[in-house]
């Protein structure tokens, strides 16, 4: 996962949105992320489009990864997310202009990164947002 990243433009620093429910790809992801030296940015399944969008566009990630039950959420802000260049996807119905996640890590090097991670490093940006229900 984390040449796959890499391959794609991914750099140390970089963030990386993460919008999965919980799953093995979800592991694999979320630290392929972490391994190529970007900022993981997972978000939380219950967050709406709008709130989906003030996260991006804080962290200004360059690539979101998401799978199928956000595609709803997702696919009317694609436009409206500037700083995102490249859609990685898992699950069943590839939406047009995205990757499967199966092909992308298929298609990379099963070599460990050249990419040196310090314990100082930061790896991750979290996002809290209340629920006033």
């Amino acid at each position: 996962m984390a040449n796959a990243l890499i391959e794609r433009g991914i750099k140390k620093d970089d963030k990386v949105i993460h919008l999965m429910m919980n799953s093995i790809d979800w592991l694999a992801v979320y630290f392929g992320i972490i391994r190529t030296g970007a900022w993981a940015v997972p978000l939380n399944f219950r967050f709406t489009g709008a709130e989906i969008k003030y996260c991006a566009d804080i962290a200004e990630a360059r690539i979101m990864i998401l799978s199928e039950e956000f595609t709803e959420r997702v696919a009317p802000l694609r436009g409206r997310l500037p700083t995102i260049g490249k859609y990685i996807f898992t699950g069943q119905k590839l939406p047009e202009g995205m990757e499967a996640l199966e092909d992308v890590i298929r298609g990379s090097s099963p070599k460990p990164p050249k990419v040196k991670i310090a314990p100082e490093d930061t790896c991750g940006l979290y996002f809290y947002l209340r629920y006033h229900r």
